[in-house]
C-alpha cells in the first residue's frame, strides 16, 4: 500500500492521521449580537482556530460581507427581525453565496418545513445545538 499525504505508514494500531490546518470562513447572519458572540465562542473552542467567524447583524451587512469575501459556510437565523425570514434572506443572497454551504438555525423549529428548503441548505439546527455545526462530522 502506498503512503498517502494524510497518513503515516505505521502499524494499524499506531496509525496517525495528519491534517493540514484549514481555516473555514464562516458568515453568521443574525439580528441578535448575543447569538453572534455565542457562535464565535463555540467556534473558537470547537475548532481550535479552524473557523473564522464573521458576523452580519442585518441582511444589508451580509450582502456587503459576501461582496468582499468568499465564505465556506453561511449560517442564517430563520428569524432576522422586522418580520424577515432567513429563507427569504437566502433568496436575496443567492447570487453572492458562490459554493458556500448554508445552515439554517432557529429557536422555532416548528416554523421550518424541511420539504420547502432550497437544495443549497445543508442542514437545519436548533440554536440550542449550535455546537453541532462545528463538530467534525458536518457535511460542509
Amino acid at each position: 500500500m502506498e503512503p498517502s499525504k494524510t497518513s503515516l505508514e505505521l502499524p494499524a494500531q499506531q496509525r496517525v492521521f495528519a491534517c493540514e490546518p484549514i481555516a473555514r470562513e464562516v458568515l453568521y447572519i443574525d439580528d441578535d449580537p448575543d447569538d453572534l458572540l455565542l457562535v464565535r465562542l463555540i467556534a473558537s473552542r470547537a475548532g481550535r482556530g479552524a473557523f473564522n467567524v464573521t458576523g452580519a447583524l442585518s441582511l444589508a451587512v451580509a450582502l456587503e460581507r459576501l461582496q468582499n469575501k468568499r465564505f465556506d459556510l453561511v449560517i442564517v437565523d430563520n428569524r432576522l427581525g422586522s418580520g424577515q425570514r432567513g429563507l427569504d434572506a437566502l433568496e436575496a443572497l443567492a447570487d453572492r453565496l458562490g459554493d458556500a454551504k448554508v445552515i439554517l438555525v432557529s429557536d422555532y423549529m416548528q416554523d421550518i418545513d424541511p420539504a420547502t428548503l432550497p437544495g443549497r441548505v445543508a442542514g437545519v439546527v436548533s440554536k440550542q445545538d449550535f455546537h453541532k455545526i462545528f463538530d467534525v462530522g458536518w457535511p460542509y
